[in-house]
């Protein structure tokens, strides 16, 4: 049987806190907790596993008693600028989230092929997958591109900065990236990591649900197995309460 992805991405602090604020929270950590529950408990049997942070996340999948395995990052929530270049920086260590009960460790990394800071990140991701094969834990390496200021980045970069991490010797068991526009760059993603035997799931980036579909059709169709899916799947049930809560949820 073809393997499958069908991820729900929870793990979510510095951006999940902004949104909850915006609504008018002033308790974040308690308001994230509850939204946190109240999303795992309508999804739990809709998912085949989920992605948590180790703090709200997991309190909110335990107090519910979700049977479904987990994921936890290991990275801290956001990321250190220096001249426009995002620098990633640990939390948690693959030993940590093992003796936590996670079935994998994700490792999210925002990355330029074009920016020194490439190596610094590179660094990271050769530690932490030293990590997890001591603890013989999967890893799910989350690449971001992006561009100073915000510009628009080029899909190429994509492809781009997958090489880069295998010329680096940099083998996690699925790379969870970007979800391409044009089916062409899917089928070359999915091409470069079959000598590798890789997997390569899509994320969401926060984008509008309606987009997020067509772009996984095309992911799909060009060899993706699946999704680690966040924001674009639940970021319109973030201030609705009550019955509107649980109603969106459900259906």
């Amino acid at each position: 049987m073809e393997k499958k992805y069908i991820l729900l991405a929870l793990d979510h602090r510095g951006s999940l806190f902004k949104a909850l604020k915006e609504k008018g929270e002033e308790n974040l950590k308690r308001a994230a907790f509850e939204f946190k529950k109240a999303v795992i408990t309508n999804l739990c049997q809709d998912f085949s596993g989920v992605l948590l942070d180790p703090e709200i996340g997991l309190k909110a999948y335990k107090e519910i008693g979700c049977q479904k395995p987990f994921l936890l990052c290991l990275e801290k929530s956001g990321y250190e600028e220096k001249m426009g270049e995002r620098l990633s920086k640990l939390e948690y260590s693959a030993s940590f989230v093992k003796k936590m009960g996670a079935k994998a460790a994700k490792l999210l990394l925002y990355f330029n092929p074009k920016y020194p800071s490439k190596e610094h990140q590179i660094k990271i991701a050769r530690e932490v997958l030293e990590q997890t094969k001591k603890q013989n834990l999967p890893l799910f390496l989350e690449i971001v591109v992006y561009e100073k200021d915000g510009r628009e980045i080029e899909e190429a970069l994509i492809l781009e900065s997958v090489k880069i991490f295998l010329k680096e010797g940099v083998y996690p068991q699925v790379f969870k990236l970007q979800p391409p526009k044009e089916l062409s760059l899917a089928k070359q993603i999915t091409k470069e990591l079959e000598p590798y035997k890789i997997d390569w799931i899509v994320l969401t980036q926060g984008i509008e649900f309606e987009e997020f579909k067509k772009r996984l059709r095309i992911s799909l169709l060009g060899g993706a197995k699946g999704f680690l899916a966040g924001r674009s799947i639940w970021k319109e049930a973030i201030g609705k309460t009550g019955e509107d809560l649980q109603e969106f949820l459900k259906t």
